[in-house]
């Protein structure tokens, strides 16, 4: 038990969603849209500088069920962690949460290449300052591929309309 509990303090963890145009996430997830939301490409390999996909990162979709008990001592010893990670209550479950878990002591920073990151949305209150800012930061360190877009109302539901650059 202990030196599962060791290995599960040694993860970290990185939360991401299936959908970006959830106004409920929006709304706490963003600073009540001041915030930005970030696209990934899930098919680019590998997606880190110093990070092997193989060796160093498990991922999986969360199951949104009731919480069980986990036998440690069962056949399944090896992925009682991922499954813990990978589990959350079913109130969460309009999240549609992917999760990425950093293995073996590994910095909890990573840098990504340029071409893992492939849109970012700007939420309704980010102000075109921060938006031309993080536009021109993305060309100064090559992230020139990607699509910008910000958020816009639509009756009671969230939009994105492309950004020029």
């Amino acid at each position: 038990k202990e030196s599962q509990i060791g290995k599960i303090k040694s993860c970290g963890i990185s939360c991401f969603s299936l959908v970006n145009n959830s106004v409920l996430m929006w709304s706490h997830y963003a600073e009540k849209h001041f915030g930005i939301c970030l696209e990934f490409d899930n098919t680019i390999s590998p997606r880190f500088e110093n990070l092997s996909d193989a060796t160093d990162i498990s991922e999986g979709i969360v199951g949104y069920t009731e919480y069980e008990r986990i036998n440690y001592m069962s056949t399944e010893r090896k992925y009682a962690i991922f499954k813990i990670f990978l589990s959350k209550s079913g109130s969460w479950s309009h999240e549609n949460e992917y999760r990425m878990i950093l293995l073996n002591d590994k910095p909890q920073i990573q840098k990504f290449k340029p071409q893992f990151l492939k849109a970012i949305y700007f939420g309704l209150r980010t102000s075109d300052r921060e938006q031309n800012e993080i536009i021109s930061m993305c060309t100064t360190l090559g992230f020139v591929d990607i699509g910008f877009f910000k958020c816009t109302k639509s009756d009671l539901s969230i939009r994105f309309s492309k950004i020029t650059v």
